[in-house]
């Protein structure tokens, strides 16, 4: 997937129904810096994308019960200035967070020994999503589409 394609819900939901990938590679450049403000309730944040991306990468892995692998540019950008937010890293079906890179310095991670498919295999033996999903959603024939109406 590229960049901002992983807050697309349907998008995620197809490759892990539809298509049964067992991981997504997520390549992005996210940046950091981008101000929401809630005045009435004293909240704010001056990183709102880094807040999104720590807070999506796991809750779509979860969700879909696929791994993500995700890259995202750090630091300065070489001409605009622009800040980047990092924390490249892997998730699990689970949602947790494995190994995750730096949000202000360049890292290189080296990820090895996973078991993708093995490693899915047990985490749908433990609690399948899929068999829930499955037990409401049916897909649309020649759609790549789901629907909640028997028919």
């Amino acid at each position: 997937m590229t960049c901002y394609d992983v807050l697309f819900s349907q998008l995620l939901l197809e490759y892990a129904k539809i298509d049964k990938v067992d991981a997504v590679i997520q390549i992005a450049s996210w940046r950091s810096l981008a101000w929401r403000d809630y005045p009435g309730m004293n909240v704010g944040t001056d990183t709102y994308y880094g807040y999104l991306w720590d807070t999506v990468m796991p809750a779509k892995s979860a969700t879909n019960q696929v791994w993500i692998i995700a890259c995202n540019a750090v630091g300065a950008h070489g001409v605009t200035g622009a800040h980047f937010w990092g924390g490249s890293g892997l998730w699990a079906p689970s949602g947790v967070n494995l190994l995750q890179a730096s949000h202000v310095n360049e890292e290189l991670l080296i990820i090895h020994n996973v078991d993708i498919k093995g490693q899915r295999a047990l985490e749908k033996d433990d609690f399948n999503y899929a068999m829930d999903f499955e037990s409401i959603y049916r897909p649309i024939h020649g759609k790549r589409a789901f629907t909640r109406i028997k028919g």
